[in-house]
């Protein structure tokens, strides 16, 4: 890789190190031929300091021969040319980076939005602002499992935003970041944080037991459209406070396996806000008589 490799960044040979090249906001430096970016230089205003080495989190400096190595290209898939930049300009010269890829890096983003609309580092964001970055006003961890909630189709996502907190979001600013929350999804995301709305009820649903089936029964039957997350959250505390010696954690486990098929997800009172107390309530309503009636058919076949 030598060269330019995109409107933002350069690449130089490995005899480049630590020569920040004028005229540039940043130099990214290949330490090898082919291989992926290792060193970030500091910009040219502030050559002589030396410059960040940008180090994986738990897996020391970025290196072609420890296989750790994280590419500019891939890089810019997952998050706006401009995030990277920051990455470099808010630290001091001469340090180690500790970059993670994971769930850090919506934090980054968010810090980065933040920076923009006035409350953060003025001069790493002054040089840093070379693709006209504008903040999208909603946390990225958000637009990610909003984004999720809604299949990826930008107006629905939208349409959730404006309703749970979030009026005046821009359509056309939150199209483009949610390109960035997909890739970011597909390479970076913990297990854990990835999910698919079930648009029928799961097979998963057919393990509940009696106690999570009368929970989701429950649950059904107090769900009202206008309720927000915080009610809803109330309510699902309060039905669980009421099942003696169940952990609310296994009633809880009933809520997914009805609407993703797996036993974890987003926090429970916001998710199902999120997508529509009526949608959750004829779900559980189902998922309650289903596991009702599979139960009672292995009981007449016992």
């Amino acid at each position: 890789m030598s060269g330019k490799a995109d409107p933002y960044c350069h690449t130089s040979p490995r005899s480049g190190w630590g020569q920040p090249a004028a005229g540039l906001s940043v130099e990214l430096i290949d330490p090898t031929p082919g291989a992926a970016v290792a060193v970030w230089a500091l910009p040219h205003r502030i050559a002589g300091e030396g410059f960040c080495l940008v180090a994986l989190r738990g897996q020391g400096d970025m290196s072609s021969s420890k296989g750790n190595v994280l590419s500019i290209g891939r890089m810019l898939e997952v998050v706006p040319p401009d995030v990277l930049r920051y990455l470099v300009m808010r630290e001091r010269p001469q340090k180690t980076i500790d970059f993670d890829p994971g769930l850090p890096l919506l934090k980054l983003v968010d810090e980065m939005d933040d920076a923009v609309a006035g409350g953060g580092d003025r001069r790493a964001v002054e040089l840093s602002r070379a693709a006209g970055f504008g903040p999208v006003g909603v946390p990225f961890k958000h637009l990610v499992v909003v984004a999720q909630a809604a299949r990826f189709d930008s107006a629905r996502t939208v349409e959730i935003l404006r309703r749970t907190g979030y009026p005046t979001v821009d359509e056309s600013a939150v199209e483009e970041r949610m390109s960035y929350a997909r890739r970011w999804l597909e390479g970076f995301a913990p297990e854990d944080v990835r999910f698919e709305v079930q648009p029928r009820l799961p097979e998963a649903a057919a393990t509940l037991d009696d106690a999570q089936r009368e929970f989701l029964g429950r649950l059904a039957e107090g769900l009202r459209p206008a309720l927000d997350g915080d009610a809803v959250h109330a309510l699902i505390y309060d039905l669980a406070g009421r099942h003696e010696g169940v952990r609310p954690g296994h009633l809880f486990q009933a809520i997914y396996l009805a609407l993703l098929g797996k036993p974890r997800g987003p926090r429970a009172g916001w998710f199902i806000a999120v997508l529509g107390p009526e949608f959750c309530a004829r779900r559980f309503s189902e998922a309650s008589a289903t596991a009702a009636n599979r139960g009672a058919a292995a009981t007449g076949d016992s």
